[in-house]
């Protein structure tokens, strides 16, 4: 941590600011020590005469009233330092002052931090009474430290589970993507490395073993590669290498001598307790040239390369042009969506949400879907992502808000008061200084009532300008409109997401509930997120329940919400309504 940007707790202000007032001097400092000196780092600021300054330093030395303090660990009380020999070359007495009364403050292991100090220009004697009052406050900054330095410690804990995998102790893809995010003219490589029998291997191993193999995999691999090549952790079956250089001549040679070296080490078992285990290997390559594409593409293009590679039975691939086909596609979808918008392609389905308690809807959640007069049907999958590469997503976000409040509008819930329809919102929309203000706008508009309006969000949303994305989450919830964290389980920091973020419900990913009737670990998940649901009084949302036994099992379990194919597909606005909106019961 960089030292000088350090916050400290706002509580030593106010404590030095109110012993200055109390005992009427120009200056309270609380003292930081430090190697060799010691750091002002809070100074009170109630008057215009205090001559000390954050950041000040003053080496140690004996003619230093601090330095007494924490060398005899004890109080010190000099009430003229001009009649004392001893004080006589003290600092302070450049800036004037003569009288100090400092104590010492301690970490909480009983290891020394600093001082807490009061100085005047005159000659001051502090009393027993006013003496145990500074105690008092030292004992209180003590116990503020104590929190400081516990919040440090779960801050770097959470920074570490984020950025770091547990199993291997190996950087996560996150760090890569953070570290090379601005980097300029890098011309890179990445290779990307996947154990293509990793499934295989755990069925008959077991998951212990298998993580145990796992972890013998990534020794082996830190052990291969040379200086210089980063490893990132994906899964326990994938990592990427990463090797970037000056020089974009010596690039490609460089790159193909390492995956040499990977398939060399490969093409022997690796041992586990004795046991010679075959982990074949498939590797994909993708290369930037003076930063071309942004690490996330090259990182892509690696990962279809590599799986390229596993159906064509090749254990080293390099991505080509063969793969620009796809690429190509993409670009052909972008450039249809000023049209889809003029000619009206997009349009609304509607799935219905359901009470587990009561089996009755209580919602239903818009889907956008797109029927292009070139393209035939493009799916959401496909083009939500690009309309946020390439713009469109702001426009698209719009009308999706529109569309499904004008529906909501139409369909006339007032029967039904606590019926709302959930709209997903793209880290685009969040992003917009207005966007509050739009929904606001829209909400007037169409006369509906935010208690009606679910907003979903994925955490890649909250990853992007998390400041912006949490001041509107928060003017949102004041509203009364509910927040959502969707595909809940995926990403890699949701904890801390549901503890800063105003979330009231979170939607299970539907990738655990498609098989949590086949999976022990599924099933495990699912409950751990239910749990902890109702610790943190929030709603639960399954998705993709597409079965009587996965519903019973969800039941059984206390979910509150579901939604699936066990009830219906999405259907049209028309069918929604005339299905679940109109119907007697």
């Amino acid at each position: 941590m960089n030292q000088q940007q350090e916050t400290w707790p706002s509580l030593w202000q106010e404590i030095a600011n109110l012993i200055a007032e109390l005992a009427d001097v120009p200056v309270a400092l609380i003292m930081r020590k430090k190697d060799n000196s010691m750091e002002v780092i809070v100074r009170s600021n109630n008057t215009e005469d205090n001559p000390y300054h954050l950041g000040d330093e003053e080496a140690l030395c004996h003619d230093l009233y601090c330095h007494h303090v924490i060398q005899t660990d004890s109080p010190l009380l000099i009430q003229n330092a001009l009649k004392l020999d001893k004080w006589k070359n003290t600092p302070d007495i450049k800036l004037g002052m003569i009288s100090y009364y400092g104590l010492p403050i301690h970490l909480p292991d009983g290891e020394s931090f600093g001082t807490f100090c009061i100085l005047d220009r005159k000659e001051r004697h502090f009393d027993e009474k006013f003496q145990r009052l500074m105690q008092l406050l030292v004992n209180s900054i003590e116990s503020s430290l104590a929190i400081h330095s516990e919040n440090n410690k779960l801050s770097k804990e959470l920074q570490q589970h984020e950025h770091y995998n547990a199993l291997t102790n190996l950087p996560t893809q996150s760090l890569g993507q953070l570290k090379y995010s601005h980097k300029d003219a890098l011309n890179l490589s990445i290779l990307f490395i996947r154990n293509i029998q990793a499934f295989d291997i755990r069925d008959n191993l077991g998951l212990v073993d298998a993580q145990r193999l796992a972890q013998e995999f990534y020794s082996q691999v830190k052990l291969c590669v040379p200086n210089g090549v980063e490893i990132y952790y994906i899964s326990n079956s994938e990592l990427i290498l990463v090797h970037s250089t000056s020089s974009p001549d010596t690039l490609a040679g460089e790159t193909e001598t390492l995956a040499c070296l990977l398939r060399e080490l490969f093409s022997s078992p690796l041992e586990l307790d004795g046991k010679k285990i075959t982990v074949p290997v498939s590797i994909g390559c993708a290369f930037s040239y003076n930063n071309e594409h942004r690490f996330e593409e090259v990182l892509d293009m690696a990962t279809v390369a590599c799986t390229q590679g596993s159906q064509s039975g090749k254990t080293f691939h390099i991505f080509n042009p063969e793969q620009q086909k796809l690429r190509q596609h993409h670009y052909e979808v972008t450039q249809q969506f000023p049209n889809a918008f003029v000619n009206s392609e997009f349009y609304l389905n509607f799935q219905p949400i359901i009470s587990a308690e009561t089996n009755k809807i209580v919602g239903c959640e818009a889907l956008v879907r797109w029927n292009n007069a070139q393209l035939g049907m493009v799916y959401p999958d496909e083009f939500i992502p690009l309309a946020e590469k390439c713009g469109a997503m702001a426009q698209l976000g719009d009308w999706i808000l529109d569309q499904a409040l004008s529906d909501l509008k139409r369909w006339a819930i007032d029967h039904n008061p606590d019926f709302y329809i959930s709209i997903n919102i793209s880290s685009t929309q969040f992003n917009q200084d207005d966007f509050t203000d739009k929904v606001k706008a829209k909400l007037q508009q169409y006369q509906i009532s935010p208690n009606n309006i679910l907003l979903e969000m994925t955490e890649t949303a909250l990853l992007h300008n998390q400041k912006q994305v949490m001041k509107h989450c928060q003017e949102l919830s004041q509203l009364g409109i509910k927040i959502a964290l969707d595909d809940f389980g995926t990403g890699f920091s949701s904890l801390s997401h549901l503890h800063d973020f105003p979330i009231d419900i979170v939607k299970i990913d539907k990738s655990f509930i498609f098989s949590l009737n086949t999976s022990k670990k599924s099933e495990q998940l699912v409950k751990g997120i239910l749990s902890l649901g109702k610790m943190l009084d929030l709603k639960v949302v399954a998705e993709g329940v597409e079965s009587l036994d996965v519903c019973q099992n969800l039941k059984s379990l206390r979910c509150d919400f579901m939604q699936g194919y066990y009830w219906d597909r999405p259907l049209s606005s028309e069918d929604f309504e005339s299905t679940y909106i109109n119907r007697n019961d």
